[in-house]
C-alpha cells in the first residue's frame, strides 16, 4: 500500500510540473493537475492541501533530482578548478532547461506576493549552495583557495556561473547555446572566480558564513 501511495504521489508531482510549465502558476488548477495525473481532486488534496504546497514540492523534487548529480561532481577528488568547471556545466545546463526557466519565472513572480520564494529557497536552493559552500570551505582548509567567507564565495560563484546567459534566457532573448560557446562561458566564470579566490589571490574576508535568515 505504501509503495502504491508513493507512486501516486510521484504521478501527481510529475503532472503538476508539466501543468505548471505549460500554463504557469496562476492558470494551473488543481482540477487540471488531478486530471493529468489520472486522479480525483479528493485524492490530490489528500496529498497536497493547497496549490502552493504542491508547487513548492514540485520545485523541491526538481532540485533534488539535479542536486544528486551536482553532488557527485563535488566528490570526484579532482583539482578545484576542474570541479568548479564540471559543477558549473551541470548547474547551468539544469538552470537553462525550459522547465527550470519557467519555474524560476513563476517563483520570482509569486515571491513578492506569497511565501513561495522563501519556501523554495529553504527546500531547494539552500541545500545546493550549502553543499558548495562546504566544498569551498574544505578547499580553503587545504589552502587550495584563499581563506574567505565560504557562503559569500559560493554566492559569487553562482553569480559568475549565471552572468552571461541566465538573464537573457529568462527574458526570452537567447535560445540554444552551442557546446563550444557554453564551454567558453563556463571557463571564463571559473577563471574569474579563481582570480579572486585562488591561493595566490589577495587575502580577504574571514571564514564566517552569513547565510540569509528568514
Amino acid at each position: 500500500m505504501r509503495k502504491k501511495s508513493e507512486s501516486r504521489r510521484n504521478a501527481i508531482i510529475d503532472a503538476a510540473i508539466s501543468v505548471f510549465h505549460e500554463v504557469g502558476y496562476e492558470l494551473a488548477s488543481m482540477s487540471t493537475i488531478a486530471a493529468r495525473a489520472g486522479s480525483s481532486k479528493t485524492t490530490l488534496y489528500s496529498y497536497f492541501p493547497s496549490k502552493t504546497d504542491l508547487f513548492v514540492v514540485a520545485i523541491q523534487c526538481i532540485a533534488e533530482r539535479e542536486f544528486r548529480a551536482l553532488q557527485t561532481t563535488l566528490q570526484t577528488g579532482q583539482d578545484v578548478g576542474t570541479v568548479l568547471y564540471e559543477y558549473g556545466k551541470r548547474y547551468l545546463r539544469a538552470v537553462l532547461s525550459p522547465t527550470n526557466l519557467s519555474m524560476r519565472r513563476m517563483v520570482q513572480h509569486e515571491a513578492g506576493r506569497t511565501d513561495v520564494g522563501a519556501l523554495v529557497y529553504e527546500h531547494g536552493l539552500k541545500a545546493c549552495w550549502t553543499a558548495m559552500a562546504d566544498y569551498l570551505q574544505s578547499a580553503m582548509n587545504r589552502e587550495q583557495l584563499r581563506a574567505a567567507d565560504p557562503w559569500a564565495s559560493a554566492m559569487h560563484l553562482r553569480a559568475l556561473y549565471e552572468a552571461e546567459l541566465v538573464e537573457f534566457h529568462l527574458l526570452g532573448i537567447s535560445q540554444q547555446v552551442g557546446e563550444q560557446v557554453f564551454a567558453e562561458v563556463m571557463q571564463r566564470a571559473v577563471n574569474a572566480f579563481m582570480a579572486g579566490y585562488g591561493p595566490d589571490a589577495s587575502a580577504g574576508a574571514g571564514q564566517k558564513r552569513h547565510q540569509p535568515t528568514n
